[in-house]
Formats: structure tokens, C-alpha cells, sequence
């Protein structure tokens, strides 16, 4: 809808929607990372882990490494912190799915450094 009729749009609460802010799959794929190189990103100072996943998933399956635990409804929260823009945020979600929505957010808000556990928690439980 959003390249088709613009017009009748809203994008990023903007309208009319502008086409050219799509993100293609593969730019949203060159901020994925599997879990061992997730790990090691998260051990940099510089590092902040989000958890992404809503307090019921986060429930149902856990994740071994300390992150702090903000739903995808709050996060914009986070990305006001202008003091995290000097951060690499690295995002755990679900599936993989949520971040590719995050990622029109952070790059709205001017964020440029940060990662994606490719698959989310149900992409390393399917590894297992």
C-alpha cells in the first residue's frame, strides 16, 4: 500500500507515506547475526542488550544472557535517550520478525549502531 498509494498512507505518522523508507529485507538482513557472534557483541562495554519480547514470552523462554527487558510498546522510551546513541544495541525478539519494524524506528530516531539476533529466541531454541 505504502508504494502503491502513498496518498492513502501513514507512515512513521507521517502522510502522505513516502516510499523510498522501505527497508529492503537485505539491509535489514546486514544487522542479523547469529547467537555465537550475538554473544560476543555482547560482551563489547560499548554493548547494551535489549530484550524486545513481551513479559508473557519472556516467561515461556528464557534467555541466558543479561538484557535489558523493554516491549517493543515502550521502546521508543529507550530510543529518546540520546545517551545510548553512543551504544551498540543489540535486539532479541521473538522470531526475528518484530525488528525488522524496530529498525524503521531506530533509524528514525538517527541510530546507526546496532544488531539483530537473527531468528530471535525461537531461531536458537530450533538450533539446539
Amino acid at each position: 500500500m505504502v508504494k502503491s498509494h502513498p496518498e492513502k498512507t501513514t507512515f512513521l505518522g507521517k502522510s502522505p507515506a513516502d516510499p523510498t523508507r522501505i527497508i529492503p529485507p537485505e539491509e535489514v538482513a546486514k544487522h542479523c547475526v547469529d547467537l555465537e557472534t550475538f554473544r560476543k557483541l555482547g560482551k563489547d562495554p560499548k554493548a547494551v542488550v535489549v530484550d524486545i519480547r513481551d513479559p508473557d514470552q519472556r516467561a515461556k523462554e528464557k534467555f541466558d544472557m543479561e538484557a535489558r527487558s523493554i516491549p517493543l510498546d515502550r521502546i521508543n522510551s529507550l530510543l529518546n535517550n540520546s545517551g545510548l546513541k553512543a551504544s551498540h544495541l543489540l535486539f532479541v525478539d521473538t522470531s526475528g520478525k518484530r525488528v525488522e519494524w524496530l529498525m524503521y524506528h531506530l533509524i528514525d530516531k538517527g541510530f546507526t549502531d546496532f544488531t539483530f539476533l537473527e531468528g530471535g529466541i525461537a531461531g536458537t531454541q530450533a538450533k539446539k
